[in-house]
């Protein structure tokens, strides 16, 4: 008998640690105690450029971090120039001359730490020469479903004109559009399917920038539709955990899915559904008893959507 009662005690005990130790792994790290070490710009410190880089240490693997600008200071802003949640540990941006605070805190799903804040100055700037514009959008290598295509780069203000060149294929592709005459910080161009080089400049009466280069790929055709595999069309399944599969084409990169009850037509409503779909199983644990029908659309990776669905596939749990 009492080493029957050992037994389950030391079960109970390993039952315990188990149960802690996946509690563990589902809370998030308690980050509000931390601080964010900042790096670059200094405290003080003044630019000779426009394009400004900063730059902090990693407090945690898991946590973003939210950097805000302001002018002159946070204490009495004129003006509030940005606020971004950022996941790496470095941010580029483009200021005009000024002082300007910026301040910086991690956070993650749970919690957040203070704001560590710095001053710093932009002096003046007339010699664009080494200045670097940074690209936005499409960032490089993307892949885009829209044939007017907005390409968007950070303003300087010195710089009165920005020159765009958009080139098919590569750097010595043929061009298929260009302009020295914009004054915005974005240009839209009604393009093709294929893949593209762009390459912008910005320029004062004195000097101009360092061309900014970047790639992109436009896609317009919609994926092949997915094929669904189990449950087949008028399938009959018992109740408990169910997998789904199905097959995707090579020209899709994920899925949405669709499971309906179907409650007698015309009557249907939506168990479940997926926006996107990696693999191509998927199990749930149950369904309750009744009819279903589930679907599939087939996704590219512009984010173009089949516009045939797969055929639907009606089953039954019991």
């Amino acid at each position: 008998m009492r080493n029957l009662v050992y037994s389950i005690s030391a079960g109970i005990s390993v039952l315990l640690m188990l149960l802690l130790g996946g509690c563990q792994d589902v809370f998030e790290k308690d980050i509000s105690g931390l601080t964010v070490k900042m790096v670059s710009p200094g405290d003080s410190t003044h630019s000779g450029t426009a394009q400004v880089s900063f730059y902090w240490e990693a407090i945690d693997e898991n946590s973003s971090y939210r950097l805000q600008i302001v002018t002159p200071n946070f204490g009495s802003p004129s003006r509030f120039i940005l606020d971004t949640l950022v996941s790496g540990i470095r941010f580029e941006y483009s200021l005009g001359q000024g002082t300007y605070q910026w301040r910086i805190r991690g956070e993650n799903g749970s919690s957040y730490t203070a704001y560590t804040t710095r001053t710093f100055t932009v002096d003046s700037i007339t010699d664009l020469s080494k200045q670097v514009l940074v690209l936005r959008y499409p960032i490089n290598n993307a892949w885009v479903n829209d044939s007017n295509v907005t390409l968007q780069w950070d303003k300087i203000d010195l710089a009165t004109s920005y020159s765009l060149i958009v080139r098919k294929g590569t750097e010595k592709g043929n061009v298929v559009y260009s302009s020295n005459t914009i004054t915005d910080n974005k240009a839209v161009v009604k393009l093709s399917e294929g893949d593209y080089y762009w390459e912008v400049r910005g320029s004062n009466k004195l000097t101009s920038t360092q061309l900014s280069t970047s790639t992109f790929r436009l896609d317009l055709t919609d994926p092949s539709p997915s094929t669904p595999y189990f449950p087949a069309r008028d399938t009959i399944v018992n109740f408990g955990p169910l997998t789904f599969s199905w097959k995707r084409e090579a020209n899709a990169s994920y899925d949405s899915i669709m499971i309906y009850t179907l409650a007698g037509p015309p009557v249907s409503q939506t168990y479940y559904s997926s926006a996107r779909y990696t693999d191509t199983t998927f199990r749930l644990d149950s369904l309750p008893l009744g009819n279903y029908t589930w679907k599939i659309w087939a996704i590219d990776a512009a984010g173009n959507k089949s516009t045939a669905i797969s055929a639907e596939a009606k089953f039954v749990v019991r």
